[in-house]
């Protein structure tokens, strides 16, 4: 529900360019050397907190990361998406992580959260080969990741799928080879209309909308990124509550 389009499945998708690998990935007994092996060749791999509290000393033993999960908990009020100077977002309601630390020289911090002077990464990048790791933390509350603000989840978004993204809250999207893509917002808490904005890095005139034919107009964005800029095509929409929407850029 937080807008991320993920396909699961049962074994090591070695064939993708991004995977995603959470705790229960920990139990298969090869998942270290597959990972080494995936991002090493090029791929890049989000792994979560959870799989580093199983697997931290084998992916250190692999050369892997050097990151560690200490086991302390950090109540995070605040947070900072250290690619734009301004990229603060305060007195937020508190939320509990995990605390990872991590050696500078080794890794990058694309966004922190903390409470006052302290704080942790929350997505942790580094090389590896010719791929990525990011090491992605996991509220001790599961359910607080639909708490998390939009532009800290954005964060995470556009390291998932730099070429395009949906950033708002309570919905899910499903996409397709086609290029068309289906939103839905969620029947639950304060229900009302949702206001989602859709990137694309790719130039478009305008968005489709595939059920009525309606060109939703577009404008340009500018996303601070390793001090650059990329560059994305955007649109607006509302999502009306349990109503399935299909869309697709043209």
């Amino acid at each position: 529900m937080t807008g991320i389009p993920i396909e699961p499945m049962p074994e090591f998708p070695s064939d993708r360019k991004m995977i995603l690998l959470t705790e229960s990935s920990a139990s298969d007994v090869d998942v270290v050397s597959r990972l080494k092996d995936f991002v090493e060749a090029g791929g890049d791999a989000v792994i979560t907190s959870g799989f580093m509290m199983k697997l931290q000393d084998e992916l250190k033993d692999a050369g892997l990361t050097e990151a560690t999960v200490t086991g302390r908990k950090i109540s995070v009020t605040r947070y900072q998406i250290t690619d734009d100077r301004a990229g603060y977002l305060d007195d937020i309601g508190k939320i509990t992580f995990p605390e990872t630390v991590h050696g500078n020289n080794d890794s990058w911090s694309l966004l922190n959260g903390g409470d006052g002077d302290y704080h942790t990464p929350l997505i942790l990048q580094s090389n590896f080969g010719k791929g990525r790791i990011f090491i992605l933390s996991i509220p001790d509350n599961p359910s607080d990741i639909y708490r998390i603000p939009a532009p800290a989840v954005d964060v995470l978004k556009r390291v998932i799928n730099p070429d395009g993204y949906a950033s708002g809250r309570n919905f899910s999207i499903f996409t397709y080879d086609d290029g068309s893509m289906i939103l839905y917002r969620y029947v639950k808490g304060d229900i009302r209309p949702e206001q989602v904005k859709l990137y694309t890095a790719k130039q478009a005139k305008c968005l489709r909308d595939l059920t009525t034919g309606e060109e939703i107009p577009v404008s340009t964005a500018y996303i601070n990124r390793h001090w650059e800029k990329d560059v994305y095509t955007t649109a607006d929409i509302t999502l009306e509550p349990g109503v399935f929407r299909r869309f697709k850029w043209e």
